[in-house]
């Protein structure tokens, strides 16, 4: 059925905040977990000096590994296995150089083009983290020196007694970013809202479809019993409405086909489809609208002075089989539309 802007609004306010925190809450757990095993893979076991290090890159330092804009700045990981006061403590500490090997294939050492650079700090701001579980951090932002196209190769030393270990990458100078085209935003009403699943509900559900449901599956899975003079049961857990179960063998559905002698087939599934999706979205509205506007319900009981709370389901059970439900079936046109089918 399609529904305006302000029942999207609506709906949207309930549903779709529900649905869209329970997939980031989801994608948190995974991540999470996600994390927890590749720590789990691989542990790690800090050594007083390190027996590696290496590049934190898919790359195999022939080709560009870091690119950073002209006013940017980027961070480059390399893993070992050095325990993490390593560059900090007192007693044999360790070290990272790192060195300017070439500029644009130009070598550095034993070139004798004037006013070449001679040092790393000439092109770059550096700074280096110590290592932390695993990792260490170099930090590198260009100077005014580079330009857009400057392709810069650099080796990067950590220290250990009597096998320093080295690594060599090229840093590639990159034009500023352009700020990205935004995407038109795909139409919400396109979007999934997570509304409550509308489940048919018969005496007994044999031969009636998978989706089916009898009256005592609704009164287990609810605890409020479903007969002849029920309408619809709703399944709320806390503000939350689950599922929608609609009486296919009510009473006032019942009442409302025989007034139609001999009705065609397509009569019939006329005044099912709008007997059940009357009853459908007239319940998911009056219960958003409740429950968004924070109204709590109370109902006198015989014999005693004070009304008692009543939860939101019950009371909208209650409304529906109370000629609610008869109301929206016989108004709105349809019986012109059923007479019409029969002509």
């Amino acid at each position: 059925m399609p529904i305006d802007s302000e029942l999207m609004k609506l709906l949207t306010q309930t549903f779709k905040l529900d649905i869209k925190q329970d997939i980031q809450a989801k994608e948190k757990e995974e991540k999470k977990d996600r994390n927890t095993q590749e720590h789990d893979e691989h542990p790690f076991h800090p050594k007083r000096f390190p027996t590696y290090f290496r590049l934190k890159s898919k790359t195999d330092g022939q080709t560009d590994v870091a690119k950073i804009t002209l006013n940017g700045e980027k961070t480059i990981r390399f893993e070992t296995d050095a325990e993490n006061d390593y560059f900090d403590r007192i007693e044999e500490p360790g070290h990272l150089k790192i060195g300017l090997l070439n500029i644009n294939d130009n070598e550095i050492e034993g070139g004798d083009k004037k006013g070449e650079p001679k040092d790393i700090s000439d092109l770059f701001n550096i700074a280096t983290s110590s290592p932390q579980n695993g990792l260490i951090k170099l930090h590198l932002s260009p100077k005014n020196e580079l330009k857009v196209g400057d392709n810069v190769k650099v080796k990067i030393s950590l220290s250990n007694p009597g096998n320093d270990f080295e690594e060599m990458l090229w840093v590639k100078v990159a034009d500023n970013e352009k700020p990205k085209e935004k995407t038109p935003k795909q139409d919400e009403s396109n979007e999934p809202l997570g509304l409550p699943p509308l489940i048919f509900a018969y005496q007994k559900k044999e031969d009636k479809g998978a989706d089916s449901v009898s009256w005592d599956d609704v009164e287990q899975a609810t605890s409020m019993q479903m007969e002849f003079k029920t309408t619809m049961v709703p399944e709320a857990e806390g503000d939350n409405l689950k599922r929608i179960f609609v009486n296919m063998e009510s009473t006032v559905l019942m009442n409302f086909k025989s007034k139609y002698k001999n009705p065609n087939q397509e009569q019939i599934e006329i005044a099912n489809r709008k007997y059940y999706t009357s009853v459908y979205f007239h319940t998911l509205f009056l219960y958003t609208i409740t429950k968004n506007r924070g109204y709590e319900i109370s109902q006198k009981q015989e014999g005693r002075n004070e009304p008692e709370p009543v939860d939101v389901g019950t009371y909208l059970k209650d409304v529906f089989d109370n000629f609610y439900s008869s109301f929206i079936l016989n108004f709105g046109g349809m019986n012109e539309i059923m007479q019409g089918l029969g002509e």
